[in-house]
């Protein structure tokens, strides 16, 4: 499988959230991985947001998350919407990133 969704969000109870970390939970992790390399990078990471959270502080551990993507070679970034993830995945697949 080339693509994959990362279920990590949502709201849950501490206690629940700390379950989920014991057995391998990764908070900080993006939504969307794409494993298939470009000419640059071996893969795409995409973390949705929404289209109204553009100007907004974004979390520590997705932003440690990216750097450490880009360090590896491999192109993270955020959507704001689905025409954002949409053009950040054909500038991708054209090599434009």
């Amino acid at each position: 499988m080339s693509v994959f969704h990362v279920p990590n969000e949502g709201m849950r109870d501490a206690w629940y959230t700390k379950s989920l970390i014991s057995i391998g939970l990764t908070p900080g992790v993006l939504d969307y991985v794409f494993l298939v390399p470009n000419e640059k990078w071996h893969g795409l990471v995409i973390d949705m947001k929404r289209i109204n959270e553009r100007g907004r502080k974004k979390r520590e551990n997705q932003e440690a998350f990216i750097e450490k993507c880009l360090e590896n070679g491999y192109y993270a970034t955020y959507a704001y919407g689905f025409d954002d993830a949409i053009r950040i995945y054909r500038d991708y697949v054209e090599n434009r990133l």
